[in-house]
């Protein structure tokens, strides 16, 4: 199963999309419409991806749960490091017991940095509890999940065109690549996608999220742009 998960960090903003197609791994092998990306609190998106998604969707209900539920990344991430190990044993067992390897299982974090001004995304591997951060690409896509030579290549094809202008419409450049990576992969990536922003306002002191979920037909949102050169 191939997930996409395409993100931007920008000055006190980030931006983060995921698509919503999912492939079951049981006889039959049905698929299904599902969402992969949260707006998990004011300050806070959410991605998952991989295909072990059965149990990233189990690690999110334990992190809702919790008594107060963990709000920014600092305490996802130290929530995660109290409740996955026990979920990804089971999970495992689980495709142990049909002969086969636990795969690769991310979750993408997304948040503003306040004190750097800048956007910043985690990418935690649940397996390792290893947590990778990219906060400094300001003109570069992020890509996670299944992160194929397919999905690399259509992304940055589709990048490059948006930033011959001085704008990047990355709602309508992740529609546009997803839409793509369905010709190729239509099992596993589809649409509609689903994309966000999280921004700073520094002046007024205030986080601030937005989420729309994209059709083919869907225009852009000038909400979704970024300045190429300045990433915000």
């Amino acid at each position: 199963m191939i997930t996409a998960i395409i993100g931007h960090v920008g000055r006190n903003a980030v931006f983060l999309a995921a698509d919503t197609r999912r492939r079951s791994h049981a006889a039959g092998g049905g698929i299904s419409q599902v969402t992969k990306l949260h707006l998990w609190s004011d300050e806070l998106l959410i991605a998952q991806g991989g295909a072990g998604s059965l149990a990233t969707d189990r690690v999110l209900q334990a992190l809702a749960a919790m008594q107060p539920k963990p709000l920014s990344a600092k305490d996802v991430i130290a929530g995660i490091n109290q409740l996955a190990p026990a979920i990804m044993t089971q999970a495992r067992a689980a495709w142990a017991a049909k002969s086969m390897s636990m795969p690769p299982t991310h979750l993408v974090l997304a948040s503003v940095d306040v004190s750097a001004g800048l956007g910043l995304i985690q990418s935690i591997d649940l397996n390792t509890n290893i947590v990778l951060s990219v906060s400094n690409q300001l003109n570069q896509p992020y890509m996670a999940g299944s992160n194929t030579p397919d999905v690399t290549n259509v992304v940055s094809q589709h990048y490059a065109l948006q930033t011959s202008s001085e704008t990047v419409r990355w709602d309508v450049m992740v529609r546009d690549s997803v839409a793509d990576l369905e010709i190729l992969h239509p099992q596993d990536i589809g649409l509609p996608v689903d994309v966000a922003k999280l921004s700073y306002d520094q002046n007024k002191k205030r986080f601030h999220a937005t989420k729309r979920t994209m059709t083919s037909k869907d225009p852009y949102w000038p909400r979704y742009r970024f300045k190429v050169g300045l990433g915000a």
